[in-house]
């Protein structure tokens, strides 16, 4: 399974490669060009600020996959923890998870915006972090979708907190949209940070606390 795990993988490691590049490809002359009249300095603030919290959420879903696919289907234990498991039903659902970062690397520098004031990128990077649910949903009668359900849970608080901040930044403090855009933003990478660093250390303190304190326990349980 190992052997097959590391030849199936380097698939995922391809798209997050391309999704890499286009990023950096679409900001990347902005950012090197920034004494340029042609830029405004606002859309290149707000496209560095994209960039990073693009850079920690694939590396931190990277990361997190490889995590995900050792404890449920590559460790010794990972037969007896999850008898009913589906690696190839996992697989796919994890790939068309990362081909949304390559949605969202495209839309990295548009500046166009919805009729509320959302932003394509804003937009992709919302469904990339709510994604997690679809995957529950379909994994609702195998074992692993314990293991999902922290994850998905936990994305969608970070969604929804992020989506209150944009909320009240635009019509509560009387914010611009591409400030609006920052808070939110500023929210998604705070987790990030934490979560990459709870994956490297292997020791998810400020997961834990978010479970026990701002998720109802039926949510876990599925009671």
């Amino acid at each position: 399974m190992r052997r097959l795990h590391s030849q199936v993988f380097f698939l995922y490691g391809v798209v997050v490669g391309l999704a890499v590049r286009e990023a950096l490809v679409r900001v990347g002359p902005d950012l090197v060009l920034f004494l340029s009249s042609k830029i405004q300095t606002r859309h290149l603030y707000l496209e560095a600020l994209r960039l990073i919290v693009f850079f920690l959420a694939i590396t931190t879903f990277y990361i997190g996959s490889n995590v995900f696919f050792d404890k449920v289907h590559l460790c010794a234990e990972a037969q007896r923890n999850f008898p009913k498991s589906n690696y190839a039903y996992d697989f796919w659902f994890g790939l068309i998870h990362f081909l949304l970062f390559f949605f969202c690397a495209i839309a990295i520098n548009d500046s166009l915006r919805s009729r509320a004031g959302l932003s394509l990128f804003l937009i992709y990077l919302a469904f990339i972090f709510l994604y997690d649910m679809i995957w529950l949903f379909a994994n609702r009668k195998q074992d692993s979708a314990e293991e999902i359900k922290t994850w998905a849970w936990v994305c969608f608080l970070v969604c929804l907190f992020s989506g209150c901040a944009f909320l009240l930044t635009k019509h509560v403090f009387g914010g611009t949209d591409g400030i609006a855009e920052a808070v939110s933003l500023a929210v998604f990478g705070a987790y990030l940070v934490i979560d990459l660093a709870e994956l490297m250390f292997g020791s998810p303190i400020i997961t834990k606390w978010i479970l026990k304190h701002l998720i109802p326990r039926s949510m876990l349980t599925g009671t």
